[in-house]
C-alpha cells in the first residue's frame, strides 16, 4: 500500500494505491476525509 503525495497527475494526489497479487491488479482508492468515495482497478490488461 502506498499513499500518492505527488502533484502529477493532480487527480491522484492523496489517493491510496494497493497491489493485489491474487487479483493481479493495482487498485487506486479515492478518499474524502476518512471515507472512501471511489476506487479504480488499474493494469488489468497486464494480468
Amino acid at each position: 500500500m502506498a499513499f500518492f503525495t505527488g502533484s502529477q497527475p493532480m487527480q491522484w494526489t492523496g489517493n491510496v494505491f494497493i497491489g493485489a497479487l491474487a487479483g493481479r491488479s493495482l487498485w487506486r482508492l479515492v478518499f474524502e476525509g476518512e471515507r472512501e468515495v471511489g476506487r479504480e482497478r488499474l493494469l488489468v490488461s497486464l494480468g
